[in-house]
C-alpha cells in the first residue's frame, strides 16, 4: 500500500492534506508500523530540541499505526523521512471537520508545550549480552529490539510455567534485575 492510499482526504477522517505532505510522502510505500509512545512537551521546543531529547524518528507506517489512538483534543508531531531521505516533521491535529495533516521542513520555529511527540525511543533498558543464552536475548537496535524483547520475555514466562516455577532461577533473576530502567 502506498501512503496516498491511507493518507487521503475523505479517508480515515482526514479533511486536509498539505501540498508538501503529498509531494514528499504520497508515493512512498506504507510499511507496517510498530508501537511507540507519545511524550507531551513540557515547554515550547524547536525541532532540534525535540529531536535531541526524544529521538522521535519514525516511519509513515508508525504514524498510520497510531491513527486510531489519536485524540481530537491533542496536536501531534511525528518526525518521518521523506521520499528523498530528509527528516521532516509531520503534524496532525483535529479541526472541526476532521484531521489536518501537514509536512514541514525542520527549522527553528517553536512547537507549543503540551503538543504530543511520537517516539519509538521508549523507556527500555540496554540489554546485557551476558544473559543466559537459553532465553535468546541479545543486543538489538531499535525498533527490532522492541519486538525481540517482547518475544524473549514471553519465552521466559513460558519457560517458568513449563517448569512450574513462580520465578526464574536465581542467576537469571539477577540478570533480569539489571534490566530495570532508571
Amino acid at each position: 500500500m502506498k501512503a496516498k492510499q491511507f493518507f487521503a482526504v475523505g479517508k480515515n477522517d482526514i479533511s486536509y492534506l498539505g501540498n508538501d505532505f503529498v509531494k514528499w510522502f504520497g508515493e512512498m510505500p506504507l510499511a507496517e508500523g510498530v508501537a511507540g509512545e507519545f511524550h507531551k512537551l513540557g515547554e515550547d521546543m524547536t525541532d532540534e530540541e525535540i529531536i535531541k531529547k526524544f529521538k522521535p524518528e519514525c516511519s509513515l507506517g508508525d504514524v498510520a499505526a497510531q491513527w486510531s489512538k489519536l485524540s481530537r483534543k491533542e496536536w501531534y508531531l511525528f518526525y518521518v523521512r521523506d521520499n528523498s531521505g530528509l527528516l521532516r516533521m509531520v503534524n496532525v491535529h483535529w479541526y472541526s471537520d476532521g484531521w489536518y495533516v501537514y509536512a514541514n521542513i525542520r527549522d527553528n520555529s517553536e512547537w507549543d508545550g503540551g503538543n504530543q511527540v511520537f517516539s519509538l525511543n521508549m523507556k527500555i533498558c540496554p540489554i546485557s549480552s551476558n544473559l543466559p543464552k537459553e532465553y535468546g536475548l541479545k543486543t538489538y537496535k531499535k525498533p527490532d529490539a522492541l519486538d525481540r524483547i517482547a518475544s524473549a520475555l514471553e519465552r521466559i514466562a513460558r519457560e517458568c510455567e513449563k517448569h512450574q516455577l513462580n520465578r526464574a532461577s536465581e542467576a537469571s533473576r539477577k540478570e533480569l534485575t539489571k534490566l530495570k530502567c532508571p
